[in-house]
């Protein structure tokens, strides 16, 4: 689940759900708004669970660490985990090194994050978890401090190490990415209007559909 942005010329937010089905990755439904708050997208979750007949219950969800869709989600889908997906984790990491002026550390930091995400066990992301401390404590205090304050305390581990979710949990949402520059890049030049973008969904729907 993700959103992309500025999608008409009023700016508003598509946000998108994506399953996999018979290992095709199928885009389930779609939310044009001009909001990101938990009411919006519980509205969302209520909407699509009326449509289904209230059988909508996935495994877990993915997404980008948004605090509002996790409220959500933890709201209408009882017994479905949130999970943060790693490209965002990974780009996160990339960009604010490089934004904080050490972008030759970008590199080491993402492989580092990544090593974090795949631990296999609690145990084994600790001891991860440590060695990363002890290195970044030295090299750059601050990236230190921001996987202590945001990826360790404020959004806890289990939200995005692999140690936390089953083996049939994929680790992100780039298929989901791919989808929503394919989308900007057929519709946005210049930029769509409302009725132009339901039409193109509904083109995306039928071809789905057709499968």
């Amino acid at each position: 689940m993700d959103g992309t942005f500025d999608v008409t010329d009023q700016k508003y937010v598509l946000t998108t759900i994506m399953a996999e089905i018979n290992k095709i990755p199928v885009p389930l439904c779609w939310m044009v708004s001009n909001s990101r708050s938990s009411e919006t997208y519980i509205h969302f979750f209520e909407v699509l669970q009326q449509k289904c007949r209230h059988r909508f219950r996935p495994e877990a969800v993915i997404g980008d660490f948004e605090q509002a869709i996790r409220v959500a989600v933890n709201s209408c889908l009882p017994g479905t985990n949130y999970f943060g997906d790693l490209f965002h984790l990974l780009q996160a990491a990339r960009r604010w090194i490089s934004s904080n002026g050490y972008p030759e550390l970008a590199t080491d930091a993402v492989a580092d994050v990544r090593v974090l995400y795949e631990s296999e066990t609690a145990t084994e992301f600790n001891a991860n978890l440590k060695k990363f401390q002890e290195k970044w404590k030295l090299q750059f205090i601050n990236f230190f401090q921001l996987l202590q304050n945001e990826w360790t305390e404020a959004v806890e581990p289990t939200v995005w190490a692999k140690f936390s979710r089953g083996p049939l949990i994929p680790s992100g949402d780039q298929v989901l990415e791919s989808w929503h520059r394919r989308f900007r890049q057929l519709l946005q030049r210049p930029a769509c209007n409302i009725d132009q973008l339901v039409c193109f969904l509904r083109s995306e729907w039928d071809y789905f559909e057709a499968i």
